[in-house]
């Protein structure tokens, strides 16, 4: 995975977020599958565990999915 996403001065790095969502992005769609996003959850550290990780990707689509598309 990408490392930072921000750069030092707190801006974000947009090429570290790019390449970030492409790596996301398997099947090359341009957007996030409810799927691709899950697998993304389960690989970060939270610093907790998380019991159930396809609770946390339900409630994270929702408040990231700005078109409401579940995408």
């Amino acid at each position: 995975m990408v490392g930072r996403l921000s750069k030092d001065d707190g801006s974000p790095d947009k090429i570290a977020i790019w390449r970030l969502f492409e790596e996301i992005d398997v099947n090359g769609y341009n957007q996030i599958s409810r799927s691709e996003f899950a697998k993304l959850v389960k690989c970060i550290e939270f610093g907790q565990v998380v019991d159930d990780a396809q609770e946390a990707v339900i409630k994270l689509v929702q408040d990231l999915d700005l078109n409401r598309d579940n995408e």
